[in-house]
């Protein structure tokens, strides 16, 4: 699941920058 993988590198990225 490619896409899984990408929406946890968002979620990732996303917690970093707050």
């Amino acid at each position: 699941m490619v896409i899984l993988f990408f929406n946890a590198k968002i979620l990732t990225h996303t917690i970093d920058l707050v």
